[in-house]
Formats: C-alpha cells, sequence, structure tokens
C-alpha cells in the first residue's frame, strides 16, 4: 500500500501520535542550543518539560537530572522563597522576572535572573518557557561597591570633623595659640583637607558609569 503523504497519518491513513520530539515546544526550546542564554521550559504543574543545552552548562546538571522535576528543587533555601512568591504570577500565566540563586552540583551556588512567558493553547496557559541570565559577577561587584561606600561615607565624615576642629583651633577658638601651635594644628587640617578631596575623588570613580555602582542588567 502506497505510504500516506499527509503528515500525522500511517500508511493506511490512519491518525497517529506526535512522536514526544515532535512537540512544538520541545522543538522551540531545542531550536536554541546553539545558543549562549540558558533557556528553561516547565509545564501548567511546574514540572520540566525540557531546557537547552546552556542550562546544562550554566548549572552543571544534565537534562536527565531536571527533566520532570520543579526548578525549584534546585535553589537555595531563600531562593525557594521567592520562587513560590511568583507562583501566583504563573498561574495566572503571567510574565515575570526575578532574581534566585541556584544551588550548583558542586555545592556552590550561582545567581540567576529569570524572565518567565506563558504558552497558551487557546485560553489556557500549558507551559512557560523562561530565559536565564547568570548575574552572578554583578551582585558581586555590587556588594563590595555598597561596602565601598558605606567607608567612604564613615571616612569622609570623620575628615570633615577633623578639618573643621583644627580649622576652629588654629583661630584660637580654645584659647590663645603661640606660632608653633597654629602652624601644627594648619599642618594637621591641609594634610585633611587633602585626604578629604582625595576619598571624594575615589567616591565619584563609583558613581559614573566607568566606575564600579551601576544598575541592575
Amino acid at each position: 500500500m502506497t505510504p500516506s503523504l499527509h503528515p500525522g497519518r500511517d500508511q493506511d491513513g490512519e491518525a497517529v501520535p506526535p512522536a514526544a520530539d515532535s512537540d512544538p515546544l520541545i522543538l522551540k526550546v531545542r531550536c536554541f542550543d546553539a545558543l549562549q542564554q540558558p533557556l528553561w521550559a516547565v509545564d501548567a504543574e511546574d514540572r520540566t518539560i525540557e531546557v537547552n543545552a546552556a542550562v546544562e552548562r550554566e548549572l552543571g546538571y544534565s537534562r536527565e537530572e531536571l527533566m520532570g522535576r520543579s526548578p525549584s528543587e534546585f535553589l537555595t533555601p531563600e531562593s525557594v522563597e521567592v520562587y513560590r512568591s511568583q507562583s501566583i504570577l504563573r498561574a495566572a500565566g503571567m510574565a515575570d522576572s526575578f532574581e534566585c540563586t541556584f544551588r550548583l552540583p558542586d555545592g556552590g551556588t550561582r545567581t540567576m535572573l529569570v524572565s518567565g512567558s506563558p504558552i497558551w493553547d487557546g485560553e489556557r496557559m500549558v507551559a512557560k518557557i523562561a530565559v536565564l541570565k547568570d548575574i552572578s559577577k554583578w551582585r558581586a561587584t555590587d556588594e563590595t561597591t555598597r561596602i565601598l561606600e558605606r567607608l567612604i561615607h564613615d571616612v569622609r565624615t570623620h575628615l570633615t570633623t577633623i578639618v573643621g576642629f583644627t580649622g576652629l583651633l588654629a583661630q584660637g577658638s580654645a584659647g590663645d595659640l603661640n606660632d608653633e601651635q597654629r602652624r601644627e594644628f594648619l599642618l594637621v587640617r591641609d594634610a585633611a583637607d587633602r585626604v578629604l578631596h582625595l576619598v571624594a575623588g575615589l567616591q565619584a570613580m563609583l558613581t559614573t558609569p566607568g566606575g564600579g555602582s551601576r544598575k541592575a542588567p
């Protein structure tokens, strides 16, 4: 008998179910395997139905380890709470974007920006595809910048106090001074003032686009 040319039918013309690998959603994810951006697809029950090769590279888990499991199983306890808080948006089929930290097989962690979009079948959400972006380096740099900014603020406060009080003392606010005492107070004030200007320059570097302080991607 001549094979049927109608797609999805056998040689007798009978309908046959599509192979698992021909599922449009799975094919959509796999077509991005050559890209660097990790893609993760879950069904309406939050079970993993497909990941591309970039997810395996970034997180260190094999596709087999991830399939059928919720992404929340691979998160740190703090991020599980964040993930669950997004469940209302996911259940409603709304797009969402949030940060979460994954536990790696080697015991380390990696912070990712997760941006999810729903997949609809008519009026029913059947799945969700999320794009992951590694922001671990940005988070580490940002935390270092915040520490430096707090340190600079404290140093500037103390230096400003030193400059102000030594200036007043040099003017005799606490009593008459001889020339040598006045000169020494002025030396302290001038030295503190120079350091204050250096610290102000460092702070400016941290808060300019070319410095360390920047917005999240």
